[in-house]
């Protein structure tokens, strides 16, 4: 979610209303977690805004001149991002480090490069990012995330935790598996945020005869 004090920053006041919707499409897109540090293309962000390239570029290179941003490598680097964040909490704390520890050692080396420059992004010392023992990705993908990082990513996008057991008991019921495609599930924001977006469509369409929950209970049960 967007803080309302969003439209009441200086900075923002200042941008022109092209500047505004990009600045927030960084803030908003479904690439976008909980470190603000992403992949997206310029090709992309030009598609799903409406700016053309040349545009998108100029305003990229603005916001880099800013200290707001960094774009490196076709990611996104939102700095001082997490300052917005309740890092006070543990789960999220956690989430914090997971994301960290997904992110490509080319993108972590440039953050450290960032971090030496004095535009911080990232407190390492904070959050002990730099000890390697810290957190270990689960290789078993029946239990790679815990029901409390998703009720943590839930409360984060706004709504209930119960919303995260849901999103729990059916992505943990199928291995954390995407649909169709098989593929292990490595972005628990952006995952929940594609799994309510389904679950809108369904009941749009009239097509949910089986809720998400049946369909997890139903996987369970399989399992046994």
């Amino acid at each position: 979610m967007i803080n309302t004090r969003f439209w009441a920053d200086t900075y923002i006041e200042e941008l022109d209303l092209t500047e505004k919707l990009l600045f927030m499409y960084l803030l908003t897109n479904e690439k976008c977690n909980l470190i603000g540090v992403y992949e997206l293309s310029m090709k992309r962000m030009s598609f799903q805004t409406g700016i053309e390239m040349p545009a998108v570029k100029k305003i990229l290179a603005k916001f880099e001149a800013d200290g707001k941003i960094s774009y490196h490598a076709n990611y996104v680097v939102m700095l001082n991002y997490l300052r917005y964040q309740n890092t006070n909490n543990t789960n999220i704390r956690k989430g914090v480090v997971r994301e960290y520890e997904l992110l490509p050692e080319q993108i972590k080396s440039h953050i450290s490069l960032l971090q030496d420059s004095d535009k911080v992004h990232i407190s390492l010392s904070v959050l002990n990012l730099t000890k390697p023992n810290l957190t270990q990705l689960n290789t078993d993908t029946n239990n790679l995330f815990s029901v409390d990082e998703c009720k943590a990513v839930a409360e984060y996008e706004g709504y209930k935790a119960e919303e995260g057991q849901k999103f729990f008991d059916y992505y943990n019921a199928q291995g954390w598996k995407k649909g169709k495609s098989g593929l292990v599930i490595t972005d628990l924001t952006s995952a929940f945020r594609a799994w309510l977006n389904i679950g809108k469509e369904l009941k749009l369409n009239g097509a949910a005869k089986e809720t998400f929950e049946d369909r997890a209970k139903k996987l369970a049960e399989a399992k046994k």
